[in-house]
Formats: C-alpha cells, sequence, structure tokens
C-alpha cells in the first residue's frame, strides 16, 4: 500500500479489460509471428484468458496473492509461459492447427524426424487425458513457446518487428475482469476514482479476427463494472472509424448513462481530422459534429509510439498537431492528450532557452529504419493547454518516474512552465491531470505504486509552484475535466 499522503486522488487513465476484448491474431501478425503459429497462439491465449482455475497447486502464482504484483514481475517469461501451459485446457491439444504447428515446430528442429515422431503421430499413441498425455503435450507445447519468444526477440533486435515487449502485458491479462478489478483495487486501494478506458482494435489490423468477445458484450461487462463499484470507476467507451455502427454503441452508451467520455487511439490507424481514408474522415468528423461541443470529454493517446496497427509507423498519427487542426473547428472540444506527448523532452537536461529540444525518433517503414529528427510531442501538449480552454493532458506511463536524475529534469522543467502560468490563456497547472496507464505498466516494471513518484515530486520543497499544483495536479483538474464535481470529494 502506499505511503501517498495526498487526502483525494484521480487516476485518469487505467485499463481492466482482458485479452477476450482485443483481436489478439491481427496484433501478434502485425508483429512478425506467421498465420499458422498466430492462429494457435490465439487458440491458446483464448483458452486461459477469463475461465481458468488460477489455484490450482502446480501453479507457481495465484491472482488471489496478496503479493501477486511483487511475484509476477520477478517471474521470468519463460516461467510466466510455464504456467500459461499449465493452466491450458488440455483439448487444445486436440485441435488439428495445433498439432500442425507442433509438428512443424518438431520438423524444424529435427529435420530427419520420422513422420511416426510427430507429434500428432505420437499422441495417437498415447491414452488421451491420461498423465502420459498431458506431461508430453505441455512439454512440447513449452519448448514451442519458449522458442516462439526467442525468435520474437531476434525480431525486435532485427528491426522487424516492435521494441514493445508485449509479454508480460498478454499473460496478466489472461485473467478474467474482476481478477484484474481486484488486483487493482488492492494495489491502489488509496486511489479514491479509477477512471478505465475501454480499446476497439477490431478491425484495425489488416490480418486476423477481431476479438473473442462480442462488442456489446464488452459494453454490457464494462457498464456492469460501474453499476457494482458506483463513481469508483468512471468509463470511457471507444471510437472505432472502421467499426460501422461505432457512433451507434456510444450514443446508445450515453443514453444508458454509464459512460462519462470518448476514448479514441490514433496509434491503431487514424487521426483526428482529415483522414487519408474517406471512410474513417466521414465517420470522424460525424463524432466531432455531436460530441465536439466541450460536454463531452475526449481522452486519446499522444506518443509517436504505442499499440500500433503497424508497428513503430501508425504511431505518427498520434501527432498532436493533427488536434491542433481538429480544434480550429472544434474549439470547444475537451480532450485530455494522454502521456503528456510521451517521455521525449520532459526527462530530457533542462535548458530554459530550449524547454523542449529537438531529438532522433525512430520509425520503421516496410522493413526499414527511418530516423527523424522532431520536436518532443510534449512541446505542441503545452502549447495546447495552454491556448484552449478545454485541453489537459497527464502523466500516464512515463516510463523515467524511477530515475532520479530524469526525475529531477522533469522537476525542473515542469516548475520553471508552472511559473509561466500567469502569462498564459490558460494556467498549465490547472490543466496537467495524474494517471498511470494502469495495467500496461506491468511491462516495464512500474506497476507498483506508480503514482507515490508524482506525490515526491509535487512535495518537493525545492519547487513551490509544483507545491502549489499538487492538488489540482491530483485531483481538481480532474474535476473540472470530467465535469463531475459533485461526484468526486
Amino acid at each position: 500500500m502506499s505511503d501517498n499522503n495526498q487526502n483525494s486522488i484521480v487516476d485518469i487513465h487505467t485499463h481492466i479489460f482482458n485479452l477476450d476484448y482485443l483481436p489478439i491474431e491481427g496484433i501478434l501478425r502485425a508483429n512478425g509471428i506467421g498465420k499458422i503459429l498466430a492462429k494457435v497462439l490465439t487458440k491458446i491465449i483464448s483458452a486461459v484468458t477469463g475461465n481458468t482455475d488460477f489455484n490450482r497447486e502446480e501453479i507457481r502464482l495465484s491472482f488471489e496473492d496478496e503479493n501477486y504484483t511483487q511475484k509476477f514481475m520477478k517471474m521470468r517469461n519463460t516461467e510466466l509461459l510455464e504456467d500459461m501451459v499449465l493452466r491450458m485446457p488440455i483439448q487444445v491439444i486436440d485441435d488439428k492447427d495445433t498439432q500442425e504447428a507442433l509438428d512443424e515446430f518438431l520438423e524444424l528442429n529435427e529435420p530427419t524426424l520420422e513422420k511416426s515422431e510427430r507429434f500428432s503421430e505420437k499422441i495417437k499413441l498415447m491414452e488421451p487425458n491420461s498423465e502420459e498425455y498431458k506431461f508430453y503435450s505441455r512439454e512440447v507445447m513449452l519448448d514451442f513457446l519458449n522458442a516462439t519468444l526467442n525468435k520474437s526477440e531476434s525480431n525486435r533486435k532485427a528491426k522487424r518487428s516492435i521494441d514493445f515487449d508485449y509479454i508480460k502485458w498478454f499473460l496478466f491479462m489472461t485473467g478474467n475482469e474482476q481478477k484484474i478489478i481486484n488486483i487493482l483495487l488492492r494495489e491502489y486501494r488509496h486511489i479514491d476514482h479509477f477512471v478505465f478506458h475501454m480499446m476497439d482494435a477490431d478491425y484495425l489490423f489488416k490480418k486476423g479476427r477481431p476479438s473473442k468477445m462480442l462488442f456489446s458484450k464488452q459494453i454490457e461487462n464494462m457498464e456492469a463494472v460501474i453499476q457494482k463499484y458506483g463513481d469508483r470507476f468512471i468509463g470511457f467507451i471507444p471510437f472505432n472509424p472502421n467499426r460501422k455502427k461505432s457512433l451507434e454503441y456510444i450514443s446508445e452508451a450515453f443514453t444508458r448513462g454509464y459512460f462519462k467520455g470518448i476514448k479514441f487511439y490514433p496509434p491503431l490507424g487514424y487521426r483526428p481530422i482529415d483522414d487519408k481514408n474517406a471512410k474513417y474522415k466521414e465517420r470522424i468528423d460525424e463524432l466531432f459534429k455531436k460530441y465536439g461541443d466541450g460536454t463531452v470529454p475526449f481522452f486519446t493517446h499522444c506518443t509517436p509510439s504505442g499499440f500500433e496497427s503497424i508497428p513503430n509507423w501508425s504511431g505518427r498519427n498520434a501527432n498532436p498537431i493533427y488536434w491542433e487542426e481538429r480544434l480550429k473547428i472544434n474549439l470547444n472540444l475537451k480532450v485530455c492528450l494522454g502521456h503528456a506527448g510521451g517521455d521525449a523532452g520532459w526527462f530530457d537536461d533542462f535548458n530554459e532557452n530550449d524547454i523542449f529540444p529537438y531529438y532522433n525518433q525512430k520509425f520503421i517503414k516496410d522493413g526499414k529504419e527511418i530516423i527523424e529528427c522532431i520536436r518532443p510531442y510534449g512541446k505542441k501538449v503545452y502549447e495546447l493547454c495552454t491556448t484552449y480552454k478545454n485541453v489537459y493532458c497527464e502523466v500516464g506511463f512515463l516510463a523515467h518516474n524511477n530515475d532520479p536524475g530524469k526525475l529531477n529534469n522533469f522537476k525542473k522543467r515542469m516548475e520553471y512552465l508552472l511559473s509561466k502560468d500567469s502569462q498564459k490563456n490558460y494556467a498549465f497547472g490547472s490543466k496537467i491531470m495524474y494517471g498511470s496507464d494502469w495495467h500496461i505498466l506491468y511491462n516495464e516494471g512500474l506497476e507498483d505504486n506508480y503514482d507515490d513518484a508524482y506525490n515526491a515530486v509535487f512535495n518537493d520543497s525545492n519547487y513551490p509552484n509544483l507545491n502549489k499544483a499538487k492538488s489540482r495536479f491530483f485531483v481538481e483538474n480532474a474535476k473540472s475535466y470530467l465535469g463531475i464535481e459533485e461526484a468526486i470529494v
């Protein structure tokens, strides 16, 4: 439990969905995993997600363990994969695609393998569901998954796929929604309100099937969370320009009264204005025509990377210059620019003559690395927050919060910017909010009391402007942004 002495805290950026809410096959294929392999991995992951007994004795780690987070982060990926295999229903082995993939895996490792030594042939000689059958199947499956993991690492090093490691995040999301919520409430019991964001990534990856759970069922489940916990959980429903009835889903959800805002995620392959896809553009324009007047808050990802439909490339859609253009049309649009533009700029060496210095950003297009010298997105985020009444930002997943040197750079930069508030149309101290981006924090070891680092930042007596802004950062700005002041105390 945190030692945070802030009386009230709103986490403006969390997630409570599991892997049933994501198009796993499309994500895997976009990141360099072959067709058959992606299909098999999707079946395995789907089989263990949400409906498995996590308390079996042979499992190393239970979601119910009070020390789950600490144990989970100490486990190697190979150990986590072993746990997943132990949780896997043995019926997955009977699947034709699974057997084909395991046969291919064994043949690649042993080119001279006799037909009788293939996986599919050997298990025919075993009693189904016998201990021999289970042991052999799981051993081969574990070798197969570890080899897949190693290949994925090689692909990243060879710049054939993303630098971001999804393994821990994916394995965490094999729990059902309630188990995930229980961990959030246990690890962050001192947080008063969690604003959670759904994701709708269906039909936005070029290959693979949509998510296992129907989108209507996803909404139903999240509404049930809000009903159960009241204003402890505040929901944002996602927009998807490639879903024909996306706007209809949003409208109906608002009519029922559970969701408070809209999630807009450009790295999935779209932007808030002048999208190159005519169908997307029409639906996006319709969305902002209906909800761009400031009555409904939007939340958007705003870094050059992220959860991308085209790894290391489609994050470019999150550039805040596109929101600047949208704001010229929808002047009162209420939007939070997630991650405050990203790490770049905020944690670099501070120089008040060049607040957000140029840096080299890596992109990959068609397998070729492209280095662009760009201004950090944080510069434009700051400008928009201090120019427009309803533009906000938050600090979720700013991954240097455990590095004292970089954190000092953040303090100096923030203190300087806050000192200029009286000169701006709108004070930056009234626009920046606390957010964590939980549960994706599990990938970077930032999952444990993320708010403590920012509590220390705003408590540092060497920075009086930060001290004054603390209450606004942790709760008051969220009240303004959400427009539900009476519900947050």
